[in-house]
């Protein structure tokens, strides 16, 4: 499993009752993340459309983001 260094990208779904999202990258990849790598204000106070500071993670299954944290936008 390879890390990489920190990225920003936007929140583009949130299901709040299964425990999970989607983000994409400004370079346009998309992440799947849990709740538990949600940093900071916490899952339940992210929003779709929200700008995001992430680690993106190439795991087995997929792209997935971790030490997931909200930043102003600019």
């Amino acid at each position: 499993m390879a890390t990489t260094q920190a990225a920003t990208g936007r929140v583009t779904k949130l299901l709040r009752e299964k425990g999970f999202g989607f983000l994409r990258e400004d370079t346009g990849n998309e992440y799947f993340f849990h709740r538990t790598s949600v940093e900071q204000a916490g899952f339940e106070k992210l929003s779709e459309g929200q700008l995001v500071r992430f680690t993106p993670i190439n795991a087995p299954k997929g792209l997935r983001a971790e030490d997931v944290s909200p930043v102003a936008d600019v």
